[in-house]
C-alpha cells in the first residue's frame, strides 16, 4: 500500500497433483541464505553514525537465473504442511552476466479441490516494500481456494527475499530510538551507504525489474497463463506486468489503484485533503449525521488549532494538531473506522481525544501483532522490520515517481484548501524528496508515466474515501483498459477487498466467469455513522 510517510495504503518444487512443472529442481550449491543474509545482518546491527560494513556481497550461484528450488518455508503459519515454499533464482541487473543473484521467497498455498483450476492467483503486495509472505494466514482461509492454487512472493528486496532493503536506521529515528540528533535524512544516507557497500544496486530495484520477476517465477513453475490480484502498489506492479508480459496473463484485479500516469506525488496532498473533505460531506449528505455534527467541518479545525495552540502531552510525547491531521488520513485507510470519525472529530473540538488515542492503541497492536511473526524464520532473524522494506519503497518511488513531479507543483495545487490541512501534508511531501535527492534510485524512462495500455480482462475496484489511491486513480487508469470493470464502494476506504465477504465474492465471481458481469448489488449496503 502507498502513503505519503508509508506510501501505505495491503506470500520448492511443486507435486504433479498440483498441475505445474518445475525448472531447476533440487537445491543448487550456493551459500544458505542464513550465511548471505548474516553478512547484510551484522550490518544492519551497527548503531547510526557507524561506518558499514567493507564486505562487498559475493553472487549467490552460477546457476541460470531463473531457476526454482523448494526450501523450508520460512515463517510459521496456521498451515505449514500443506504450503509449499521456495526461492526462485534472477539475477539482481538482467544486463549483467556475472552480477549479483537474488533470491524471490515464495509460498503457495494448494487449492481446495483436487483438480484446481489451471489459472492460479498470484498476489502482488503493496508499499512498495511489504511482505506478501507475512500475511499467509490470511490467504489460507481465502475463498479462491475453492477454485484455485494461491500463490504469494515476497518481491524483491523485500520480507524473506534476499537481499532485503530494510532501512532499521529510518526506523530508529522514527521510533525515537536513535541517538539524539539524528535526522531522518541522515539515516536514509547511513541506510543507502550501508547498501551500497554489501553490493545492492539501488536502481535494480523496481516496477520494470519486479514484472520480470513475475515473468520469471510464471516460467518456472509452468504456468501457462495465471490471474493477477494486486493491491495498492501491487496494482502499479500488475499494471507494468500487463504491460510487458501480456501473453502470461488470464485477468488482473486492481484493487485500490496506483496507475503508472498519475503524478503521484504532485497530487497525493490534495488527494488527502479531499478525502477528508469527502469524509465530511458524506457526514453532511446522511440524515443523522448531519443531525449529529451539524458543524463539522469546522469543528475539525478548530480540534487543529487547538492542538497546535496547546499539544496533548503523553508518556511518550506530544500530541499537536498535525499529529491530528495525519491520524485523520490513516483513519480513512480502513473502511471499519470511517463510520466512528465525525464522533472522534466532534469530541476533539471539546478537547476530548479519548477514541483517537484508542484507535491509535488498536493500530499499534495490529502493528505489534504483525511484527510478531518476523522472527520465526533463521533467514531473516536479525532484520528489524519485515513489515516494510523502506529502502525497496525509496529505490520504487524515487526512479519512477519524484521525476515526474515536484513539491512546488503540490504546493500550487494546494492553494486554496484551508492551512490546517495543507501545511501538515505538504510537510511529508518535502520529506519525501530530501530523501530522494540523496538515495541514488535513477531515474526511470518516460514508458514509467504512460498510461498502461490492454485488453486483458480487469476488475478495478475503489474505496470513495481512499486517501491514497482515490477513485479517481482508478477511473483514469480504466481509460485505457478496453475491457474492464470499475465498482467504487461506498464509504470504503483502501485495500476494499480485505472489507468483508461482498467485495471478495465478487472477485471470485469475477474470476470464474469473465464474460459474465458479476453481481455487486451487495456493495450498496453503506455503513452508518456513529452517533455521540
Amino acid at each position: 500500500m502507498i502513503s505519503m510517510k508509508n506510501f501505505t495504503c495491503l506470500w520448492p518444487v511443486l507435486s504433479l497433483l498440483l498441475g505445474f512443472s518445475i525448472v531447476g529442481c533440487g537445491v543448487p550449491s550456493f551459500p544458505s541464505q542464513e550465511e548471505n543474509n548474516s553478512s547484510m545482518n551484522d550490518a544492519v546491527g551497527q548503531s547510526l553514525g557507524n561506518e558499514a560494513d567493507e564486505d562487498v556481497v559475493a553472487p549467490l550461484s552460477e546457476e541460470m537465473p531463473g531457476a526454482f528450488f523448494e526450501d523450508e518455508c520460512p515463517f510459521e503459519s496456521m498451515d505449514n504442511e500443506s504450503v509449499i515454499c521456495g526461492y526462485l533464482l534472477v539475477a539482481e541487473d538482467r544486463t549483467k552476466v556475472d552480477g549479483l543473484t537474488v533470491e524471490i521467497a515464495v509460498a503457495i498455498i494448494p487449492s481446495h479441490r483436487d483438480a484446481p483450476r489451471p489459472d492460479p492467483v498470484l498476489y502482488l503486495e503493496g508499499g512498495p516494500g511489504g511482505s506478501a509472505l507475512l500475511g499467509i494466514d490470511d490467504w489460507l482461509e481465502s475463498p479462491l481456494r475453492e477454485e484455485r492454487e494461491i500463490i504469494l512472493f515476497d518481491q524483491r528486496g523485500t520480507g524473506f527475499s534476499w537481499p532485503n532493503l530494510d532501512c532499521p536506521e529510518t526506523d530508529a529515528v522514527e521510533a525515537g530510538e536513535a541517538p539524539e540528533g539524528v535526522l531522518k535524512i541522515e539515516a536514509v544516507e547511513t541506510c543507502r551507504n550501508r547498501l551500497r557497500q554489501l553490493g545492492v544496486d539501488l536502481t535494480a530495484y523496481n516496477s520494470a525489474a519486479s514484472a520480470a520477476d513475475v515473468e520469471d517465477l510464471r516460467v518456472a513453475l509452468g504456468i501457462e497463463t495465471w490471474n493477477l490480484f494486486g493491491i495498492s502498489y501491487g496494482t502499479r506492479l500488475a499494471l507494468t506486468v500487463m504491460r510487458d508480459y501480456p501473453t502470461g496473463v488470464r485477468s488482473v484485479v486492481l484493487d485500490s489503484v496506483y496507475p503508472l500516469n498519475v503524478d503521484a506525488y504532485t497530487v497525493s496532498p490534495q488527494t488527502q485533503a479531499d478525502a477528508i473533505l469527502a469524509l465530511l460531506r458524506a457526514c453532511q449528505a446522511d440524515v443523522d449525521c448531519r443531525h449529529w455534527y451539524p458543524e463539522l467541518e469546522q469543528d475539525l479545525y478548530t480540534a487543529i488549532d487547538i492542538l497546535n495552540d496547546e499539544p496533548l502531552e503523553l508518556e511518550d510525547g506530544f500530541v499537536t494538531g498535525e499529529d491530528l491531521v495525519s491520524a485523520l488520513v490513516s483513519s480513512l485507510y480502513d473502511s471499519e473506522t470511517i463510520p466512528v470519525l465525525p464522533l472522534a472529530i466532534s469530541e476533539a473540538a471539546f478537547d476530548n481525544h479519548d477514541i483517537w488515542l484508542e484507535l491509535s492503541e488498536e493500530e499499534a497492536r495490529r502493528t505489534t501483532s504483525h511484527r510478531s511473526r518476523q522472527h520465526q524464520s533463521p533467514r531473516q532473524d536479525d532484520v528489524e522490520d519485515l513489515e516494510d522494506s523502506q529502502g525497496m519503497f525509496y529505490s520504487v518511488e524515487c526512479r519512477e515517481e519524484a521525476p515526474f513531479g515536484s513539491p512546488s507543483a503540490a504546493q500550487s495545487l494546494m492553494e486554496g484548501y484551508p492551512d490546517q490541512l495543507a501545511e501538515p501534508l505538504l510537510a511529508d511531501l518535502d520529506e519525501f524528496y530530501a530523501a530522494c535527492a540523496i538515495w541514488g534510485a535513477g531515474e526511470a524512462a518516460k514508458v514509467e508515466n504512460m498510461p498502461v495500455e490492454s485488453d486483458i480482462p480487469t476488475l478495478l475496484l475503489a474505496g470513495e474515501l481512499d486517501p491514497v489511491t482515490p477513485p479517481s486513480w482508478a477511473r483514469l487508469a480504466s481509460e485505457t483498459l478496453t475491457n474492464h470493470l470499475y465498482l467504487k464502494i461506498p464509504r470504503g476506504g483502501h485495500s476494499v477487498s480485505s472489507d468483508g465477504d461482498c467485495v471478495m465474492q465478487i472477485i471470485v465471481d469475477f474470476y470464474n466467469a469473465l464474460d459474465a458481469e458479476p453481481d455487486s448489488d451487495c456493495i450498496q449496503e453503506i455503513r452508518a455513522f456513529e452517533g455521540p
